[in-house]
C-alpha cells in the first residue's frame, strides 16, 4: 500500500530546537560530573552526537519511510532501488531519502519476508517528494532475517539450528545497560557475572574461557588472553539486532562458539541524519534485610548514564557515531564501576560492486572487583577479607573491512586489531606491569551460488596474540589459522547444510589441530508455516592463557594454575520444530526442540584444595585451597526447550512479546558410568523435573546450574503509552562443590533460605510525549526479591528508573 500524505501528516522525525538540547544538555551533565568528575568526556560525547551534517544542492530529494502493514512498526535494512541503478537501505527507523534529477523515476521497495512494492512517479521540478510505503508481511515471524547462523542472511524458520531475534525496541525499552542484559531475557541463555552459557552447557568460570562466541558484525570479538568477553565494550546502541545462536557453531566461528555465537549487527544510515539520546537514572531500595545495609542516607545506592548515536549516508560515504557513559554506586560495598565508550564505524562505496571502510572502538573503564561476600547474614553485601581492588582498563579495537561483489560471487575482507590493557594497581602491588593483550586477526568470507539451488560460504580465519599479565607469570605468544567451508542444497521444501572447518591453535611452543570439525543440518517446510529441523554440529576449545596460567587471588582466595590443561571437543544436536501462526493482525511463532551438548574433557573451574598439608605444612589452609581449571571428562547436556515470540495488533493494542521454557539434565559421565546408557539417563532426565533425587543422581550432576529457566517478556502499546511486564526464574543451584560449601557454610545457608529458585519481576510504562520524545519509568525486581544467581554475590534489590529519549 502506498500513501502520498502531506508532510506534516507523515511519520518522519524532526529535528529538535536547539535550545531544547541546550537545556538537555545542561542539566544531565551537571548531573552526571557532579557524581563522577567525568564532565569532559561527557561533553566531548554530546558533541560529537549533536553534530548534524546538511547536504545542499539542486535537484529532487525523495524522503520516505517504510513501515511494516500489520504493526506499523519501523523497518530497517529494507532494499530501496531508484530507477534500477541507484540503491540504498532504509536505517533502523525505517527511513530513507536519495536526491535525484526531475523526471521520471520508479522506486522498488523489497526485504525477505515481506511482499515486493514497486512505485512510479514523475516530477518535473525542482523540490521534495515525500512517501509512506506499507508492506505486507508473510508470517513475520518465521520471515526474520538472520545472519550468524550460516554467514549469510537467510530467513530464521529455514535455519538447521534455534535462533532468537532480539530486535532495537527491546534493548531500549528495557533500558539495558549493557549486552549481558540483553541477553538475559532470550530464553535457555544465561549470563552469570559476567559468564555466559546457554543450555546448562557451561558452569560459572568469572568469565574465563567462554564457551559463547560473541561476535561484533559477524567477527568474534573475545579477549586475547582470558578468552573472556567485555559485555560493555559492545554498541548495543546502534545494534539493528542482535542474533542468538543455539548449539556448536565451531565450524563457522572456530574456538569459543562450542555452546552458541552471538552476533550484534550495526546498522547503516541513509542521507537522512538520525540522531538518537536516551538519558537514564537510577536508585535502589534498600533490601529486605535491613541489617545487609552498609551504605548511609547520602550514599545510596544509584546509577546514571547515557547513550546516544548518530547515523547518516552521503552520496558514497557512509557514518555511525555511537557511544555510551555510564556510572554505578553499588549496592555490594567497593563494587562501584564507571565507563566511557565511543565507537566510530564508517564505509566508502567506491562503486556499485566495491566498498571499504574503518570501524573504531574505544572504552575507559573502572571497576570494583567483588568476588565473595563476607557471610549470608549482615555481611552479605560486603566483601570477604581486607583487601579492596579497583581495575582500570583502557579497551580499543580498530577494525579495517572491505566487500567486493564479482558477477555471483562475493568477497568479504575483515581485519580486527583488538586490546585489552588493564592498569596495575601500584598502591596495592608497586612491583607489578600493566597487563595487555593484543590479539590481530583477518577473517576472509567467500560466498558464490554454484548452480541453482546450490550456495557456498567459504573462507579463512586467522589470529595472532600477544600478552602480558600481572595475574599470571611471563609472556605469551600464541596463533589460530583456519579454513572453512559450508555448502547449502535449498530445492522445493527441503534444505540442506554440509560444512567443515580444520583449524589449527597453538601457545609458545605448543601447538594443536583440531582435525576436521563436521556440521550437517536439514530443514523441512511441511505445511507453510511449520518447518521441521535437525542438525549435528562438532566444536572445539583450546584452553586460554588465564585458565592454564593465572596464579592469583580475588578477595583472600587463591586462583591456581593448571599447566597439564588440555582442549576439550564435543558436539551439538537437536531437532526441532518451529509453527507460525496468525491471529488477525498478531503473528507469532511457537518453537519446540530437543538437545543434546556432550563434551570430552571439559574444562571447568573446581574450588578444592590443591596443596596438601602433608607437602605444606606450615601454608596456611587458606593458601592451600582455592579455584583451578581442571578437565572434568566426558559431559552429557540433554533437555528441551520451548518459546514463543510474536507481535502484532490486537484491536488497537500493539503486542511484542518473547518468552520460553528450558529443561536441562546436565551429567558428567566419567563419574557416573551408568550415565552412559540413554536408557539409564532418560529415566533421570525425565524423573528429574521435579526435584532431582539427590541419593541416585547427585553424584553425576555438574555444579553451578539452573537446570530449569523460564523467561517472559511481553509488552502492549495504545496510542501514546506501553505498558510493560517481564519475569526471569532460575531454579536454585543443586550442587556446589563440596569444599567450597565447607569453607564458605554461608552460601549453603543462603541457597537453602531460597527454597526451589528465584522469580524476579519487572515492569516498565512509557509515555510518548512528543513526536521526538519519550518518557519511561521502570521498576526491577518490584517484589525486591533477595537471590543470588551464582553463590556469594547478591544481585541488585528493587530499583526505580526513569528513561528519556530523544530522536531526530
Amino acid at each position: 500500500m502506498l500513501r502520498n500524505n502531506n508532510p506534516a501528516k507523515l511519520v518522519f522525525v524532526c529535528a529538535l530546537k536547539q535550545i531544547v538540547l541546550k537545556n538537555q544538555e545542561s542539566v544531565i551533565f551537571t548531573h552526571l560530573a557532579k557524581s563522577m568528575r567525568r564532565l569532559r568526556l561527557l561533553l566531548f560525547m554530546i558533541f560529537v552526537s549533536l553534530v548534524i551534517f546538511k547536504v545542499s544542492g539542486q535537484g529532487l530529494l525523495i524522503n520516505g519511510v517504510v513501515l511494516d502493514e500489520n504493526t506499523l512498526k519501523p523497518l530497517g535494512n529494507v532494499s530501496v532501488t531508484i530507477d534500477k541503478k541507484i540503491n540504498g537501505q532504509t536505517d533502523s527507523l525505517g527511513f530513507f531519502s536519495f536526491s535525484v534529477q526531475p523526471g521520471k523515476h520508479q522506486i522498488k521497495v523489497s526485504r525477505v519476508g515481506y511482499k515486493n512494492y514497486d512505485i512510479s512517479f514523475e516530477e518535473q521540478l525542482d523540490g521534495k517528494r515525500e512517501f509512506q510505503v506499507l508492506l505486507v508481511p508473510f508470517v513475520n515471524q518465521l520471515n526474520q532475517v538472520v545472519i550468524a547462523g550460516s554467514r549469510g542472511a537467510k530467513e530464521v524458520s529455514r535455519e538447521v539450528t534455534s535462533v532468537n531475534i532480539i530486535q532495537p525496541y527491546l534493548i531500549s525499552n528495557s533500558n539495558s545497560n549493557d549486552l549481558s542484559d540483553v541477553l538475559n531475557k532470550v530464553p535457555g541463555v544465561s549470563v552469570v557475572d559476567g559468564q555466559a552459557t546457554m543450555r546448562g552447557g557451561a558452569g560459572f568460570s568469572y568469565n574465563t574461557g567462554s564457551r559463547v562466541a560473541v561476535l561484533l558484525d559477524d567477527m568474534p570479538l573475545l579477549g586475547a588472553d582470558l578468552g573472556d568477553i567485555r559485555w560493555t565494550f559492545l554498541p548495543i546502541e546502534s545494534a539493528e539486532q542482535i542474533e542468538v545462536i543455539k548449539g556448536s557453531a565451531s565450524v563457522l566461528y572456530g574456538s569459543s562458539a562450542l555452546n552458541g555465537t552471538v552476533n550484534v549487527r550495526t546498522g547503516w544510515g541513509t542521507q537522512k541524519p538520525v540522531t538518537k539520546i536516551q538519558f537514564y537514572q537510577g536508585i535502589l531500595s534498600d533490601p529486605k534485610r535491613k541489617e545487609t545495609i552498609w551504605w548511609s542516607k547520602v550514599t545510596h545506592p544509584m546509577n546514571q548514564g547515557m547513550f546516544y548515536s548518530h547515523k547518516q549516508s552521503w552520496k558514497k560515504f557512509d557514518l555511525v557515531v555511537c557511544g555510551n557513559v555510564n556510572a554505578i554506586h553499588s549496592h555490594l560495598e567497593d563494587n562501584d564501576a564507571f565507563r566511557a565508550r565511543n565507537y566510530l564505524k564508517t564505509r566508502y562505496r567506491f562503486s556499485k560492486n566495491f566498498s571499504a571502510g574503518v570501524n573504531v572502538n574505544l572504552m575507559w573503564e573502572q571497576a570494583g572487583r567483588f568476588f565473595l561476600w563476607a557471610d549470608a547474614d549482615s555481611g552479605a553485601l560486603k566483601q570477604i577479607g581486607t583487601t579492596r581492588v579497583r581495575d582500570f582498563y583502557r579497551i580499543f579495537s580498530f577494525d579495517p573491512h572491505a566487500e567486493w561483489q564479482a558477477g555471483k560471487s562475493t568477497h568479504s575482507f575483515k581485519g580486527r586489531f583488538y586490546q585489552i590493557h588493564r592498569y596495575s594497581a601500584k598502591t596495592l602491588y608497586p612491583n607489578d606491569n600493566d597487563a595487555i593483550a593484543n590479539i590481530y586477526a583477518f577473517d576472509y568470507n567467500y560466498k558464490r551460488n554454484l548452480i541453482k539451488n546450490l550456495d557456498i560460504i567459504a573462507g579463512t580465519y586467522s589470529t595472532t596474540l600477544w600478552a602480558i599479565g600481572n595475574v599470571y607469570k611471563g609472556t605469551f605468544a600464541g596463533f589460530s589459522t583456519a579454513a572453512f567451508s559450508q555448502l547449502e542444497y535449498r530445492k522445493h521444501r527441503w534444505s540442506f547444510v554440509l560444512g567443515g572447518r580444520y583449524e589449527l591453535n597453538g601457545l609458545n611452543e605448543y601447538s594443536q589441530p583440531t582435525g576436521l570439525l563436521k556440521r550437517i543440518g536439514l530443514n523441512y517446510q511441511a505445511t507453510s508455516t511449520t518447518f521441521i529441523r535437525a542438525n549435528y554440529s562438532e566444536g572445539f576449545r583450546f584452553p586460554t592463557i588465564g585458565e592454564k596460567y593465572v596464579d592469583d587471588k580475588v578477595s583472600g582466595l587463591r586462583i591456581f594454575p593448571n599447566n597439564n590443561l588440555v582442549s576439550e571437543k564435543g558436539w551439538t544436536a537437536e531437532i526441532g520444530v518451529q509453527q507460525g501462526f496468525k491471529i488477525g493482525n498478531f503473528n507469532g511463532a511457537l518453537d519446540f526442540a530437543i538437545f543434546n551438548q556432550e563434551f570430552d574433557s571439559m574444562i571447568e573451574f573446581r574450588f578444592d584444595q590443591w596443596l596438601s598439608s602433608v607437602d605444606y605444612p606450615t601454608l596456611p589452609i587458606f593458601q592451600r585451597v582455592g579455584f583451578k581449571a581442571i578437565n572434568i571428562g566426558q559431559t552429557r547436556t540433554a533437555g528441551f526447550e520451548i518459546s514463543l515470540t510474536g507481535e502484532g495488533r490486537i484491536n488497537d493494542i500493539l503486542i511484542r512479546t518473547i518468552g520460553g521454557f528450558t529443561y536441562s539434565m546436565p551429567v558428567n559421565l566419567s563419574t557416573n558410568p551408568e550415565m552412559e546408557s540413554w536408557s539409564y539417563y532418560g529415566k533421570a532426565l525425565f524423573s528429574s523435573m521435579g526435584k532431582l533425587d539427590s541419593v541416585k543422581y547427585y553424584s553425576a550432576i555438574l555444579p553451578y546450574r539452573n537446570r530449569k529457566t523460564a523467561k517472559w517478556d511481553i509488552e502492549g502499546s495504545w496510542k501514546k503509552f506501553s505498558l510493560g511486564y517481564s519475569f526471569n526464574y532460575y531454579s536454585v543451584y543443586e550442587k556446589i562443590d563440596p569444599f567450597f560449601l565447607v569453607f564458605t557454610p554461608s552460601i549453603k545457608t543462603f541457597f537453602e533460605r531460597t527454597g526451589a529458585g528465584n522469580m524476579v519481576q519487572n515492569v516498565r510504562i512509557s509515555y510518548q510525549m512528543t513526536q521526538q520524545s519519550r518518557l519511561a519509568f521502570l521498576v526491577n525486581n518490584f517484589t525486591n526479591e533477595e537471590y543470588a544467581t551464582r553463590p556469594g554475590k547478591i544481585d541488585p534489590p528493587r530499583s526505580f528508573n526513569i528513561q528519556l529519549r530523544i530522536m531526530f
